[in-house]
């Protein structure tokens, strides 16, 4: 499955952060965009596990939804 995410991120830091997690949960794929605010990944992961994943950086998830 593709999810897209609105995540707010300041900075690369917040950007390492979220990819650090992904990288942690085994997502195969992934296009995070500080400058749209956007986290796109690809994996066999449920939606609402790769939710909660990037909400434990501490950065606030604006929306999310599934692509494909």
């Amino acid at each position: 499955m593709k999810y897209s995410f609105n995540v707010v991120m300041t900075c690369d830091g917040c950007k390492n952060a979220i990819d650090r997690v992904l990288n942690r949960l085994g997502v195969e794929e992934k296009a995070i965009s500080l400058a749209a605010q956007e986290v796109t990944v690809t994996t066999d992961k449920p939606y609402d596990t790769v939710l909660q994943t990037i909400k434990k950086t501490g950065k606030e998830v604006r929306s999310g939804k599934t692509v494909e």
